[in-house]
């Protein structure tokens, strides 16, 4: 994202006052070794997982929300810290319609005037229902609005917030929510005031009918919103759109990648990133012969066109302990260097009869996406997925 590459202005916000002040600080490093969050967010069904995700304000290096990820009426959906997790406070219930069970599933965004925003699934109490709800605070999480439901739908919808935070976008502060249920792709804008607004979604070409899954929302530095997210027949394409105007119109969908046969593995997100001098990179785990490899391909003109052929380019292929690894989970991180950073988990056994084992890793581009290094361990020793 342009916010984690120091494009953004770092505010702090101060609260020791009723009056919130701010004051600059530095930006925070761009690159974290530690495994990253995953970058989107899929509402689980009826009995999916429950556990916490940390979000961080792009503004606020020390403002810090641990959010859980499923939460019945009247249950803390959040604890807030300000000094950068050296105190907590819980924050209050979201407000919830009567015929509301549970919501779950929550996205945050910050906006460029220091409101956050929050998205969530909220499912009905017979279970056949659920609706994608919206939520406002003024003071960091602590309190939240009453609830706006955004799209009415069944249970199963994957989404995505951002907020544009480039202080030359001439739509700076503009929050888009983007959702993929089924045959769908919704996308919800907000600006100065309390609803959202529906754009025109792009609609998949002829040749590649079929849902839409998992959005991936990115903002460049004139303010263009670019989507990306797997669809075509099977669900066998990754495509993209882009819109000049704030989610209003976009463009026709431009092919980003063909994948490979289906994987015996769990399923797999991909991940893009976006430089400042308009270079576009997508990563993908894909199931070659035998073994899930991490492929890649990049565009030069924000999007527009894609280089290489549509089934990508191996980041790692010169990785010898990898050949008999499976590489799954890509993430993708610019440095403020320019450099393009790609980490992931390899699985499988590290010496001939072991067990599988899961380490995390990471290659390196110095060309602008032309290019990776080879593959290096990041993580102190291998751990067991199982135990």
């Amino acid at each position: 994202m342009i916010a984690k590459q120091g494009v953004v202005p770092q505010r702090r916000i101060d609260r020791t006052t009723p009056a919130l002040r701010e004051r600059s600080i530095p930006a925070p490093p761009a690159f974290d070794p530690r495994p990253p969050a995953p970058r989107f967010v899929t509402g689980w069904p009826a009995g999916g997982p429950h556990q916490s995700a940390p979000w961080f304000n792009p503004l606020d290096s020390r403002h810090i929300i641990i959010v859980e990820q499923k939460f019945p009426p009247g249950a803390v959906p959040a604890r807030v810290s300000f000094d950068g997790g050296s105190s907590w406070r819980s924050s209050r219930p979201l407000p919830m319609l009567p015929r509301w069970a549970r919501a779950a599933s929550p996205v945050l965004a910050m906006d460029a005037r220091g409101t956050l925003h929050l998205a969530s699934l909220a499912h009905s109490r017979d279970g056949a229902h659920a609706c994608l709800a919206t939520y406002r605070s003024e003071d960091g999480g602590l309190h939240w609005s009453q609830p706006v439901v955004a799209l009415q739908g069944r249970g199963k919808c994957s989404y995505v917030l951002l907020s544009d935070l480039n202080p030359a976008s001439s739509l700076l502060g503009r929050v888009y929510l983007v959702a993929a249920a089924g045959s769908a792709l919704h996308v919800l804008t907000f600006g100065d005031g309390s609803f959202w607004t529906t754009g025109s979604p792009p609609a998949p070409s002829l040749s590649y009918p079929g849902p839409y899954r998992y959005p991936e929302v990115m903002v460049d530095l004139a303010g263009v919103l670019h989507v990306v997210w797997t669809g075509g027949s099977f669900n066998r394409s990754i495509l993209s759109s882009y819109s000049l105007d704030g989610g209003i119109s976009f463009s026709l969908p431009a092919v980003v990648a063909s994948l490979g046969q289906g994987s015996p593995l769990p399923e797999s997100m991909r991940a893009t990133c976006l430089t400042p001098d308009g270079v576009v990179v997508c990563a993908w785990t894909d199931y070659r012969p035998r073994h899930a490899r991490i492929c890649c391909r990049r565009s030069t003109d924000l999007a527009r066109t894609w280089l290489g052929p549509s089934s990508g380019q191996l980041v790692a292929p010169d990785h010898t302990p990898g050949q008999h690894q499976h590489q799954l989970q890509p993430h993708l991180l610019v440095t403020p260097g320019g450099e393009i950073c790609c980490s992931y988990y390899e699985y499988g056994p590290k010496n001939a009869g072991d067990v599988p084992l899961v380490d995390f890793v990471m290659s390196v581009s110095y060309d602008r996406g032309l290019t990776f290094t080879r593959a290096m361990v990041l993580s102190v020793e291998p751990w067991n997925p199982s135990a």
